[in-house]
């Protein structure tokens, strides 16, 4: 908790935008600005088993767009989105 506080306050009025939603177990990406990585897991509480990387600038804009068009559709604002995670560490310890 106090992790959460460091990066964005106690109130959530700084750091990065937050969104709480599960975009499915078997690809996880991981976006940077010019590179993509994707990880694969076979279910949702099993270890990544491989993945790809990417450095095609045009496979990882689509995957930012994708990623940003879930952000933005299942964003329900920072406040709650920070509620969430702080419910979602407290039930796993």
């Amino acid at each position: 908790m106090d992790a959460i506080d460091l990066i964005w306050g106690e109130k959530g009025t700084k750091g990065p935008d937050i969104c709480c939603v599960d975009t499915g177990f078997f690809n996880t990406e991981v976006i940077f600005h010019e590179a993509l990585i994707v990880c694969n897991r076979v279910g949702p509480e099993s270890p990544i088993s491989g993945g790809y990387g990417y450095l095609d600038i045009t496979e990882v804009e689509t995957e930012r767009a994708r990623f940003d068009s879930v952000f933005d559709t299942c964003s329900r604002g920072q406040q709650a989105e920070l509620s969430e995670l702080r419910r979602y560490i407290k039930e796993l310890w």
